[in-house]
């Protein structure tokens, strides 16, 4: 239960910081700034993923085919 309400708490703290920080023009910056980074490591997350995931489902298709070529 504690590490709830902590959790909780930091959350409330954390859009409070934010609201406040959203309200003066170098803050506006600063969150802009910060969304900017957060949506280019999304990117490339994302990027990183679907080429893992074609990586995969290549070597599986190839295994799939030595398999079949066996038989």
């Amino acid at each position: 239960m504690k590490k709830l309400f902590a959790f909780t708490l930091g959350l409330v703290a954390g859009f409070a910081a934010a609201h406040y920080l959203s309200q003066t023009d170098q803050g506006k910056s600063l969150l802009a700034s910060a969304q900017e980074r957060i949506s280019d490591a999304k990117d490339a997350f994302s990027a990183g993923f679907q080429e893992r995931t074609a990586e995969i489902q290549g070597a599986l298709g190839d295994l799939k085919n030595d398999l079949l070529s066996e038989s």
